[in-house]
Parts: structure tokens; C-alpha cells; sequence
């Protein structure tokens, strides 16, 4: 039996909102595609998550309305049996570095997404301290940042999260993005970023693409070909969905899910989460660390997700961002911020042209 991973609603509705934009009727749209639509005070969202179908479906169909701006891109567009020829190709390479290798025979010419890759143009880059790696996007490439609309930006996202998501299941490890950059200005809200990357993000930029760390290149191949006939028959929207892409020697992901709903500092000790997956404190601590982590890294990670989503809210002041997550000390908040994310809170803002609201006296 087939796992049914259910789609976010939050990765859903960006699509509606592009089609809203464009002056189509997203009620009709919903219905069609059996969805169920709730508005409130102008904000947009569905009743519930989606299946990958379903998503796959709105997707065709929203394309097929913005055919006009993405049409001249998606000419040679991979048919579905070369793209599961590549898929098939990958899982049986030693590492993330040869996958990427084998990917670009496969891509040289063809549409990812949102564009045909160049030969010249490879799957990644380094950094100039080679400490990281670029995972490039070459949809739009030959554009300028004036001429990339929300259609074309929101395709560029999906395929930029598809392919890290993509990488991170055929590794079994969750491959940290630490910053995103993308073409023209910020068109969606934050928040509708903030669930396809949970990173910092740079808009306006010559280049489409999620920073990792360069060591994720020797990160060896685990799926196998049977594993990967389950996720095709899931469909590729599926890696929207967190558990398909954790793997079962993954805990680091899984962990982080538990945390849900604690923002305000009071986080479970490492004991209490081991209690509720079931696994020895001492054999826990053993795995993360030969997953190159650890439960403060977990942590850390999980609290920044938490304030980069206040300080993404224009109605949240950062001091108001610290108190919620429980810092007694607007400094400590500071501190911590620029530890998990290498910038500070103000600097945060300043990049996202986030302006705090002014309450009217």
C-alpha cells in the first residue's frame, strides 16, 4: 500500500494567488480541482492539505492559464519517461556529486521547470571560500530581473524546492539551505518563501539559487531503485511533504518536528524527545552525531525558523519577537539571531524591506 503524503495548504495557495493576480476566477479554479476555498479579512487559504495529485493537477492548470509567460521556456520541457530515466540514473551513483553529474547529461538542453539549461551552465558552484556550493537554477537565465513576473518567480521556487528536496531524499539527510536567491523583487509574502526555504532570502539577484554546504557532494547515495518507484508513484509534488524526504536513519528532521508549537523557550529536553520516539537517550545522541548533528544544533535551528517567522511579520516589532520566543534580554536576542543566522535581526528586516506597522496612538 502507497503512503498518501498530504501537501501543506501553505505550498498550495501561492499558486492561486499568482492566478488571482492575473485576473482569473481561483473560485472556479478551486472547484475544479476540488478544493475548498476560505477567505478571510482578503487573506487566502484552504480548508485542508492536498494530496500530490491534486497538486499536480492545479498546478497543470494554472500553467495552462499563464501559458503566455512561460510558453517561449517550456518548449522542450522532459517528457516523464526521460525524467524517470534520469531519477532512476541517479539512485544508482555513489555520491551527491556524481548525481549532479549525471543530472546535467540528462538536463544539458532540456526545461527544468522554468527554462532550458545551457551545457555551459552547470547543476552547481562553489563559493568563493569553497566552503559552500550553489544548486543553480537555469530557468530564466537569459532574462533581466525587470522582466521575471510572479508566474515566472513562483516556478523558479517550486523548482528550486523540488530539486533540494529532491537531493536531500536521495541522500536521506535533511542538506541545510543557508541562504536562496532569486530573480526579481519579493511578489508573494514572506511567509509564502519562508515555507518552500527555511533560510535567508535575497531578491533581485543575477541568480536562482539554494547555498548548501559543500561537503553534501560526498554524501552518499541511499535510495535505492525500489524506494524510488515508490516516490514516482507518489509523484515528485510529494517531496512537499517533510516525511517523504526523511529517511529512516534521518532523526535530526524528525526531531525538529516534534518541537511544533513550542516558540516561547520551552523547549523538551533531549530526554523527553527520546522518550517520545521511542529510542535511548545514549543511542539518540549517537545518531545525530554520526548525522553531523546534535541536539543543540537541532534547537538552534528550530528557534530560528521560529523568529525568522515573527520578524517576517510586519505587525511584530523585534522586541516584541524576543519576548515571545522568551529572551528576558533584548541583547541575548541579538546575539542568538546573528549565531543562527549570521545577521542581525535589524539586518534581517532591512534585506526583506521589512518595516515594522506604527499602532495608531
Amino acid at each position: 500500500m502507497t503512503t498518501e503524503y498530504l501537501i501543506p495548504v501553505n505550498y498550495v495557495v501561492p499558486l492561486l494567488k499568482v492566478a488571482a493576480e492575473k485576473g482569473y476566477d481561483i473560485q472556479k479554479l478551486a472547484i475544479e480541482n476540488h478544493l475548498e476555498l476560505q477567505t478571510d479579512h482578503d487573506s487566502l487559504t484552504l480548508a485542508e492539505d492536498v494530496t500530490p495529485d491534486t497538486f499536480r493537477k492545479l498546478y497543470l492548470s494554472v500553467s495552462q492559464l499563464l501559458e503566455s509567460d512561460v510558453n517561449q521556456y517550456s518548449q522542450h520541457e522532459m517528457s516523464s519517461s526521460t525524467l524517470e530515466a534520469m531519477c532512476y540514473a541517479l539512485v544508482e551513483c555513489k555520491n551527491l556529486r556524481e548525481s549532479f553529474e549525471v543530472a546535467s547529461h540528462f538536463l544539458s538542453g532540456r526545461s527544468t521547470f522554468g527554462g532550458n539549461l545551457p551545457e555551459e551552465l552547470p547543476l552547481y558552484e562553489f563559493t568563493e571560500d569553497g566552503e559552500s556550493i550553489r544548486m543553480l537554477h537555469a530557468g530564466y537565465h537569459c532574462l533581466e530581473n525587470h522582466e521575471i513576473n510572479s508566474s515566472r518567480q513562483l516556478r523558479m521556487v517550486y523548482s528550486l524546492a523540488l530539486w533540494h528536496r529532491f537531493c536531500c531524499w536521495l541522500t536521506g539527510q535533511y542538506l541545510e539551505a543557508h541562504s536562496v536567491s532569486l530573480m526579481g523583487p519579493a511578489m508573494l509574502s514572506l511567509m509564502d518563501y519562508r515555507f518552500h526555504f527555511e533560510c535567508p532570502i535575497q531578491f533581485k539577484q543575477a541568480e536562482n539559487f539554494v547555498q548548501i554546504n559543500a561537503s553534501a557532494l560526498d554524501a552518499p547515495i541511499v535510495q535505492t531503485s525500489e524506494s524510488l518507484k515508490k516516490l514516482l508513484n507518489a509523484g515528485p509534488f510529494a517531496l512537499f511533504n517533510i516525511e517523504a524526504v526523511q529517511n529512516s536513519h534521518s532523526l535530526a528532521p524528525k526531531m525538529r518536528s516534534l518541537l511544533s508549537g513550542e516558540e516561547n523557550g520551552d523547549i523538551p529536553k533531549l530526554s523527553e524527545v527520546a522518550e517520545m520516539i521511542e529510542i535511548p537517550v545514549r543511542t539518540l545522541r549517537r545518531h545525530l552525531v554520526k548525522e553531523g548533528s546534535s541536539y543543540q544544533q537541532v534547537k538552534d535551528e528550530y528557534r530560528r525558523d521560529i523568529a525568522i517567522k515573527y520578524l517576517s511579520q510586519s505587525d511584530i516589532s523585534i522586541t516584541s519577537a524576543a519576548l515571545m520566543m522568551g529572551f528576558e534580554e533584548l541583547s541575548a536576542f541579538h546575539r542568538s539571531f546573528k549565531k543562527w543566522t549570521g545577521i542581525t535581526p535589524g539586518e534581517f528586516r532591512r534585506r526583506n524591506n521589512i518595516t515594522t506597522e506604527r499602532v495608531p496612538q
